[in-house]
């Protein structure tokens, strides 16, 4: 009878434990919004978001998808406006990314 009891107890304190474990996880995930422009093909950049998703189910993904020359023209009338949107920019173009990173406007 007394095993019973500390096994009773033992298992009810090993979940006490992983109930608060799992609570303090969830509270310390990082939420909010993720706003992505990219140039990748649309299958590639929804491989993308969906990763990150699984990784951080917490956090909302916004993405715009078009070609970099498109998204280059939103971006610095954005730039220009004071009000840049993208949180991430996910281009395979050297020459713009290398023109934001002179003009100091790339956050690594």
């Amino acid at each position: 009878m007394k095993m019973a009891l500390r096994t009773t107890v033992k298992t009810l304190l090993l979940i006490a434990g992983l109930a608060t474990s799992t609570l303090i996880q969830a509270a310390d995930a990082p939420d909010g919004k993720l706003v992505i422009y990219t140039s990748q093909a649309p299958e590639i950049a929804q491989q993308t978001v969906d990763a990150f998703k699984a990784a951080y189910p917490n956090i909302e993904v916004e993405w715009t998808r078009n070609g970099t020359t498109q998204l280059m023209n939103v971006l610095r009338t954005e730039m220009i406006s004071g009000q840049v949107k993208p949180d991430v920019l996910l281009v395979a173009d050297a020459i713009n990314l290398g023109a934001l990173k002179r003009g100091s406007s790339l956050s690594l």
